[in-house]
């Protein structure tokens, strides 16, 4: 291995994050590369950095500190005592936002680096151990202005959301919170604590209300309580997708057979809750949607993804074989500009959500969806997913 690619193990490349482990394999297998780059390697070093970073923010924002915390930890000590630029290449964020050191966090607030630094709260969020964001709030760092609130949504974690709010976090910024615990999927008690602290139940985005988007999402309780609070009335027109949304398969069969036409004159807003409902774990749901017509290659969540690329994406295979068996097509091109072989690729690389099955994705795309093997040139897959393609060559 050269020195580089070690290098790509530790910071991350681009949309590839590091992997600390076999960074830490790779070192052990070539000690050369503590000489070379004594900083990535956690190792105190007057040499600069390969990185290009300083001194500092070379050692935080290397993943090994989180295979050797109490080593990093000193390294920084050592780097803090001889006067290094607490707030170069923003050396906080590596600590605390990309590989949330609470050790070596602390260091760097009580030597007093700058916790409003754009990045270093947002990122905390990240982590299911809020050390390191109780930390900074505790610096004095802001939570308004961060959109950290949102980011906090992302994971159902009701203790992190209620700690950002705690710190003075504004629900009304921005992208309105409330919708952002709709579109997620969270808890009646996520919208309870944000109503709470203010969040507007009258709020709308792109036109849609509150109460309306908890309706076309599933989401029943919510859709209750916001009710209560706003005395809205339900769009007849919503029927059909909130009955696909709660898998109600009776009713929204029954709306169907009562107008045909529904899905024909459905406006593409409304078609993008069937990705949604994916991105979402929605998928009674998001199965439902497609068993009774819905445009299985209809884009829609973070990325203009289909419903296919997002099953993969989550390492889903039986719902990744259920869509290609109603018609998904694997060379739909979603909003990076690639296929669902670009999906896979990244995915069984990066393994961006916890026990996906990638591996069983592939060969649902070629047993279901008539995928011919890809090319190893081209793409990156897992080790295993490589092996597999190979047998089919």
């Amino acid at each position: 291995m050269k020195i580089e690619a070690w290098r790509a193990l530790v910071y991350g490349e681009g949309y590839r994050a590091p992997k600390p482990e076999a960074a830490q394999r790779a070192l052990d297998e070539n000690p050369q590369f503590a000489i070379d780059d004594p900083h990535a390697a956690g190792i105190y070093s007057d040499q600069p950095p390969s990185s290009g970073m300083s001194p500092l923010a070379a050692v935080t924002h290397s993943a090994l500190s989180r295979v050797r915390p109490a080593q990093f930890a000193e390294c920084a000590r050592k780097h803090i005592a001889a006067g290094a630029d607490l707030n170069a290449d923003k050396a906080l964020y590596g600590a605390a936002g990309k590989n949330h050191q609470p050790e070596i966090t602390s260091l760097l607030l009580a030597a007093g680096a700058d916790p409003n630094d754009d990045d270093s709260v947002y990122h905390a969020t990240e982590s299911r151990d809020l050390t390191c964001l109780k930390l900074l709030l505790a610096a004095g760092a802001r939570a308004k202005g961060t959109n950290a609130l949102n980011h906090s949504l992302d994971y159902d974690d009701l203790a992190c959301t209620q700690l950002l709010l705690d710190a003075g976090a504004d629900p009304n910024e921005g992208a309105p919170a409330l919708f952002w615990a709709i579109r997620r999927r969270r808890s009646l008690a996520h919208a309870e604590a944000l109503l709470k602290a203010g969040a507007n139940p009258q709020a709308a985005i792109h036109g849609v209300t509150m109460y309306r988007a908890a309706r076309l999402f599933g989401l029943t309780e919510i859709a209750a309580r916001l009710q209560m609070l706003t005395a809205e009335e339900p769009n007849p027109s919503d029927a059909f997708a909130a009955a696909c949304a709660c898998a109600d398969r009776d009713e929204a069969s029954r709306l169907l057979a009562d107008n045909p036409k529904t899905l024909a004159e459905m406006p593409p807003m409304m078609l993008r809750l069937l990705p949604d409902s994916v991105e979402a774990g929605n998928v009674a749901g998001a199965k439902l949607m497609v068993d009774l017509g819905w445009p299985v290659d209809a884009k829609g969540g973070d990325w203009q993804a289909t419903a296919l690329n997002l099953a993969i994406f989550r390492g889903d295979p039986e719902l990744t074989g259920f869509l290609l068996r109603h018609g998904a097509n694997w060379q739909e091109r979603h909003g990076y500009n690639d296929t669902a072989v670009g999906t896979l690729s990244f995915a069984s690389m990066e393994s961006p959500v916890a026990n996906g099955d990638w591996l069983a994705c592939a060969k649902a795309m070629i047993e279901e969806g008539s995928m011919p093997p890809p090319s190893l040139e081209d793409y990156s897959f897992s080790r295993e997913i490589e092996q597999y393609f190979e047998t089919l060559s």
